[in-house]
């Protein structure tokens, strides 16, 4: 089962709310061949969504969750500071 790390769950939330997004938009993680792009989005029926305190802040299509089934989004610290890290199995 794909796993999301509070921090990087608390990261997405503040990021949605320092940008005003309004009420139930979330940001989508995206497959694109072998790389992983996000995007402000709505939810759709059959999407696999995370919350951080009662807030969708994450959303994942079904066959993409499938795909990232074994994987953690958590933070990692960088010259550059915090930033979400996509760590395989």
């Amino acid at each position: 089962m794909f796993t999301f790390t509070h921090p990087a769950r608390a990261y997405l939330a503040a990021g949605l709310d320092s940008a005003n997004a309004p009420e139930g938009l979330t940001i989508r993680l995206i497959l694109q061949g072998e790389s992983l792009d996000a995007r402000v989005d709505h939810v759709r029926a059959g999407d696999v969504t995370f919350e951080h305190d009662g807030q969708t802040v994450l959303t994942i299509d079904a066959e993409t969750a499938e795909v990232l089934e074994d994987y953690t989004l958590e933070m990692r610290e960088t010259p550059d500071g915090s930033r979400l890290h996509l760590r395989e199995p």
